[in-house]
């Protein structure tokens, strides 16, 4: 059941898969309460925590009115020196005889591709094509060469925006299961449609089976929190859930982060390094699991944001050290972390003893505070920012004074979180602030003397400063396995608009083919301004309607939405549409401007103005043109 980000006012979302009649949730029903929906409607035995069904196995390592219409890109065939052997369905390797012709082909397929790059980079763009066309590079067989590259960096960057910086998701679907690599642990099975649908599964496994059925036998009361959050979430899911077999959504409130956030953050710990047995043992203690269920937040933390995290020797009694010692892989700068948690239902904001007992752990290296307040405050914004001003105040009261075996107290960076767990009524109202302890140039409201003390700060503070960032852009759990924005992961969208396909417009003599070059999302009506040409040359320019999964897909990710990465679209008003249209122009000659503007009433004086004057006219009038078609807003006085 995947979360999906939203607006911190109205929470983020969860969704859910239920196949083939059976809520994929309905296996983690909680063994006391009432079946949940079961095949064909028939509500069936709900099951435990984690039984024998679990599969693990470990291995070794349009056309808008009067407007253009879209068509499907053919699927594109590989040339016959790329053509693999067939495979045989009772092995899976090629079939055996013919072994030669498999390493034969591998062979020419990267000769091959070193011939063709060593071609292309002797070639300018203003150059005749290589493949003999007679057109020009630019215009033919560069994008070709590009394109690949472009999708990529826009499907990583994709990608890293959910994930973070640590190890990627590795997973693969195939015959209708899906397989997910963990370490050197390797799952799968054929009802995990969503990233949440595998973490929901993952937890129980890591934390065990046997544990969780015993906790679920006890009532409520004397149950472990974990078991309690479970059943909780798991009825909260299951009353939401929509059409079988259909990926549902529903607003992802603090209890369902809380509880699909410890799953993503132990999958983390265990894909890019191991869950520690200890950590294990921790969780399950009913006295040292909001304490551990912190840590492996914070390790979660690091992780995302680019750092290598290291456990402390915990057979060492002889010293009281820190928890983690995390490298920041940029710089190779190595920080000893501390994490602390207060304790629910306290009136007061202070975190003075947390201090106290983080600062007084031995650390070699710089220190990294991790401090949650765990106060569920009044719910507003006002209620969440007069509970860090407070607890920025409890910090710098103890700057001067706090001292640690008769000494001053050591400095450091204090990251405070407010993200307490609540219950699944309530919104999910996370919050953070950053304070320098002792460190003078690492304040909330700190300014520089000048550019240059600005500058240097900044390069002194990266790592944590590239840790503040990770977690206001890594906040939520990954919806898909693969990066993909959830709005097309799941759900049918044919004819995606994507630079570089080539899709059909209307023309004077009936059709023409043109390959999309540029575009804006006018999300206001809902529509996509595009810019193509044609197979002569020629720029044309078109709307597209957009549907509700396309406007979706956009909000989720705009830089990634035609299919490569492009800075921040900001063409929201006519001057900022303007500004796109006279930028993309503005070289073209004077005759092709004449050419645009033919049949103008005034084409006649036209011909004497500068190519200058034309792009800016041209421009202006394609505004307005878009403006009467497309009910733009009029530009600001």
């Amino acid at each position: 059941m995947p979360i999906q980000p939203a607006p911190r006012t109205s929470g983020g979302s969860a969704r859910a898969t239920a196949s083939a009649g059976i809520c994929e949730l309905a296996v983690l029903a909680p063994v006391p309460w009432p079946a949940l929906p079961a095949e064909n409607g028939v509500r069936g035995r709900p099951r435990p925590w984690l039984g024998p069904s679990a599969t693990r196995r470990r291995t070794g390592r349009g056309s808008a009115p009067q407007g253009p219409a879209r068509v499907a890109p053919a699927t594109p065939q590989p040339p016959d020196a790329l053509r693999t052997e067939p495979i045989t369905a009772k092995t899976g390797l090629a079939d055996p005889a013919t072994p030669r012709s498999l390493q034969f082909c591998g062979r020419q397929a990267k000769i091959g591709a070193r011939k063709m790059a060593t071609q292309f980079r002797k070639v300018g763009r203003n150059d005749p094509c290589p493949c003999g066309s007679g057109r020009k590079f630019k215009h033919c067989c560069l994008n070709k060469v590009l394109a690949p590259m472009e999708q990529y960096r826009a499907r990583e960057h994709q990608r890293v925006a959910q994930q973070g910086l640590g190890r990627p998701i590795i997973a693969h679907e195939f015959h209708g299961y899906r397989f997910v690599a963990v370490g050197p642990k390797l799952y799968y099975n054929n009802r995990w449609k969503t990233f949440h649908d595998f973490l929901q599964h993952y937890i129980k496994d890591v934390l065990g089976g046997e544990w969780g059925n015993a906790e679920l036998k006890k009532p409520a009361a004397e149950r472990h929190p974990l078991l309690n959050w479970y059943h909780d979430v798991t009825v909260y899911l299951n009353a939401r859930l929509a059409a079988p077999g259909k990926v549902s959504s529903t607003p992802a409130t603090a209890l369902v982060s809380a509880y699909i956030g410890l799953a993503y953050n132990l999958y983390l710990l265990a894909h890019n390094l191991k869950v520690h047995a200890t950590m294990v043992r921790r969780l399950r203690q009913r006295d040292q699991f909001y304490g551990a269920y912190y840590e492996a937040f914070v390790i979660g933390a690091l992780l995302r944001a680019g750092f290598d995290v290291e456990f402390e020797d915990e057979s060492d009694t002889t010293t009281s050290h820190c928890e983690l010692t995390a490298t920041y892989r940029p710089t190779g700068e190595k920080f000893s972390v501390e994490a602390k948690i207060r304790g629910a239902g306290k009136q007061s904001v202070d975190v003075g003893n947390q201090l106290y007992k983080a600062l007084s752990k031995r650390g070699p290296y710089p220190r990294i505070v991790f401090i949650e307040v765990n106060s569920a405050g009044d719910g507003t914004p006002a209620g969440q920012l007069a509970i860090l001003q407070g607890v920025l105040e409890s910090i710098r009261s103890r700057e001067a004074t706090l001292t640690i075996d008769g000494q001053p107290a050591p400095s450091a960076y204090i990251i405070a979180t407010n993200n307490p767990h609540g219950s699944v009524d309530c919104a999910h109202e996370a919050s953070a602030m950053a304070e320098g302890f002792k460190i003078a140039d690492f304040k909330m409201e700190g300014t520089a003397p000048d550019l240059q003390s600005a500058l240097a700060a900044r390069e002194r503070h990266q790592a944590v400063l590239a840790l503040l960032k990770s977690l206001g852009e890594h906040s939520h759990v990954p919806v898909t396995f693969d990066g993909e924005v959830a709005p097309f992961a799941f759900n049918t969208q044919e004819n995606r608009l994507l630079i570089g396909q080539r899709y059909v417009l209307p023309s004077e003599g009936g059709e023409a083919v043109g390959e999309l070059i540029d575009a804006h999302v006018l999300p206001n009506t809902k529509q996509a301004f595009c810019m193509l040409r044609l197979d002569d040359g020629k720029m044309v320019m078109g709307s597209f309607p957009l549907s509700d999964v396309e406007l979706a897909a956009y909000r989720a990710s705009p830089r990634t939405f035609f299919g490569v990465l492009r800075e921040e679209q900001k063409a929201k008003s006519p001057v900022e549409v303007y500004d796109w249209i006279y930028n993309s122009y503005k070289h073209n000659s004077k005759e092709h401007f004449l050419k645009l503007l033919e049949g103008a009433p005034d084409h006649a004086e036209l011909v004497s103005r500068s190519q200058p004057e034309l792009a800016k006219i041209f421009a202006e009038r394609t505004v307005y043109s878009i403006m009467r078609e497309t009910g733009l807003g009029r530009p600001a006085a």
